[in-house]
């Protein structure tokens, strides 16, 4: 009984002295400067040799099969993906789609208002029905599957 009495004292002397530890630590002071900067949209990088890369490597996916089409029929740019690009992982996926991208929005900086860059997508087919099956936008946290 005694022992039992001992190990309770002791803990709480213990606990007490870290709740007391706790509270005589200074606390910290927020700066009244700190707050998260607005999101800003980002301006795709451009160059001429960089642009002629970018085109080469679609040329490269869509020669190996992983795309039948690239092109902009419209505002939108459109991807066309066959199976094999599907089969593919999702980091990869999103990389080759970043080139897209990149190649359709080199040069061009979205509105100072960043809710608007949700319009720049680029709009995902599938190649064996033609049907819209998802989009990839930077803003909206890369490949979306519909």
């Amino acid at each position: 009984m005694k022992r039992t009495t001992i190990c309770c004292v002791l803990l709480a002397c213990a606990v007490a002295l870290s709740v007391a530890g706790c509270r005589a630590r200074p606390a910290r002071k927020r700066a009244a400067t700190a707050t998260r900067p607005a999101a800003k949209s980002e301006t795709v990088p451009t160059s001429p040799e960089l642009q002629a890369q970018r085109l080469a490597f679609i040329q490269k996916l869509t020669a190996r099969g992983l795309f039948t089409t690239v092109e902009q029929p419209a505002t939108l740019p459109h991807v066309w993906i066959t199976p094999a690009f599907r089969s593919l992982d999702y980091r990869t996926q999103n990389k080759f789609l970043g080139v897209v991208f990149a190649y359709y929005y080199a040069g061009t900086s979205g509105p100072k208002n960043p809710l608007r860059d949700y319009g720049r997508i680029v709009v995902l087919k599938d190649s064996q029905t033609g049907k819209r099956i998802g989009s990839f936008s930077r803003m909206d946290a890369g490949l979306k599957y519909d």
